[in-house]
């Protein structure tokens, strides 16, 4: 029905964000040192949140990463499934 395709909708688009996300990180960090490019990026994950059904568990956690590592398997855990 609409439901599954909305839902297989969603899913692809979470996982363009995804990748989006991690395309954007790698840009930025090629303009700043590792950990301003990570306090710089917190501004831009509240809005690439919004699409995902755990808005406010993924913000908290993409957020609270110090390091690129920790950015990348915090994005992995939440969108792993996504992609």
């Amino acid at each position: 029905g609409s439901l599954g395709c909305a839902n297989g909708r969603l899913v692809g688009l979470l996982a363009e964000q995804a990748e989006v996300i991690k395309k954007h990180f790698d840009l930025i960090c090629e303009l700043y040192d590792p950990k301003k490019s990570i306090w710089y990026f917190r501004k831009f994950l509240v809005r690439y949140c919004k699409l995902h059904q755990m808005r406010r568990q993924v913000q908290r956690s993409l957020i609270l990463a110090n390091d690129k590592a920790q950015l990348l398997a915090a994005i992995e855990h939440w969108y792993k499934g996504y992609e």
